[in-house]
C-alpha cells in the first residue's frame, strides 16, 4: 500500500502539473502507537458530568447568549449539544443546527443499531 502524501506548497505555487515524492522523503507516522491503549480511558480523566450540572451550565450559557439570539439544547438520546438560532423579538426558533429532522434521523439510526446488536448478541 502506498503512502498518500500532499503536494509541497512550493510545487503547488510554481504551477507544476505533477510532483513525485521519493519513498525516502515520505515519513508517514502512525497516529496511534498502541491500539489497545487507544480505546481505554485513562485514569486521569474526569468523571462524567451529572445531569444537574449540565442543566445549570446550559441555563447559564443560554442566559449569556440570549441577547444574541442563540440558544443551546442538549439531546439526551444522543448525549450531544445542538444550537438554535432564535428571533430576538419573539424568542421563536428560526433555525436549528443541525435541523430537527437530522437529529431525529440520528436518534432513529442509533436505536436501530442498538436493536441489531441486541439481536446478534
Amino acid at each position: 500500500m502506498e503512502a498518500i502524501t500532499s503536494i509541497p506548497p512550493s510545487a503547488a505555487m510554481s504551477g507544476a502539473a505533477t510532483t513525485q515524492v521519493k519513498p525516502e522523503q515520505s515519513q508517514a507516522k502512525p497516529v496511534v502507537q498502541n491500539v489497545e491503549k487507544a480505546g481505554k480511558p485513562e485514569a486521569s480523566q474526569e468523571s462524567p458530568v451529572s445531569k444537574e450540572h449540565l442543566k445549570m451550565a446550559l441555563e447559564q450559557l443560554n442566559k449569556q447568549f440570549s441577547s444574541e439570539g442563540i440558544g443551546f439544547v442538549y439531546e439526551e438520546r444522543l448525549s450531544q449539544l445542538f444550537v438554535q438560532i432564535k428571533d430576538k423579538a419573539t424568542g421563536a426558533v428560526v433555525k436549528e443546527v443541525p435541523p430537527r429532522s437530522v437529529i431525529d434521523h440520528m436518534v432513529a439510526m442509533k436505536e436501530m443499531v442498538g436493536m441489531i446488536l441486541d439481536r446478534k448478541a
